[in-house]
């Protein structure tokens, strides 16, 4: 089951406050269930049943601000993600399965300028950091060690372009420090 809960304090026409909560599962797509190898000495691709997996659990909390005005929109928001069963793939052996306890925290902050009616830009930054709270695997312990894969850092900006009502055109970067596996 989902649910959310939210609520939204306005400070005055341009500027407001908001809380929520987030309960949240995500099943596993069909290619999760299945492991590609390639063994020695024919490298020669062999798929396998992973097993069955556990659907991924999330907790979300976030407090944040909003001020909108008629040319610029600009958000800020802290997080915290507590997650059970979080699905990944592991790096030698290329086997889907969940991370029994994991959390995030964070802060986002969006700020999208309307240059003309045609044209605006938006840029986002988002500060993540990514927790393994329990996993062990075979004789391995992973607990307490930041999440493979996720990056501190992420920059999004983008171009949008709006012709007529009907059609938005967007050229986009991203940015994403270093991310190790």
């Amino acid at each position: 089951y989902g649910v959310e809960l939210g609520y939204n304090y306005l400070i005055n026409k341009n500027s407001s406050v908001f809380v929520n909560y987030t309960h949240s599962y995500q099943a596993p797509n069909i290619d999760r269930f299945f492991a590609t190898t390639y063994p020695p000495p024919t490298f020669a691709p062999v798929v396998s049943f992973n097993g069955f997996i556990e659907p991924s659990k999330s907790n979300t909390f976030s407090l944040g601000y909003n001020n909108i005005n008629k040319g610029n929109k600009f958000k800020i928001s802290l997080y915290y993600v507590n997650l059970k069963d979080e699905i990944y793939m592991q790096p030698v052996t290329f086997k889907n399965t969940n991370i029994d306890k994991s959390y995030k925290y964070g802060v986002d902050l969006y700020d999208k300028l309307i240059i003309s009616p045609e044209f605006s830009l938006a840029l986002n930054y988002n500060y993540v950091q990514a927790i393994i709270d329990e996993e062990v695997e075979g004789t391995s312990d992973y607990s307490g060690n930041k999440l493979p894969g996720v990056s501190d850092h992420n920059i999004k900006a983008t171009l949008g372009y709006t012709p007529d009502k009907f059609t938005t055109i967007a050229l986009t970067q991203a940015y994403r420090s270093e991310a190790y596996a």
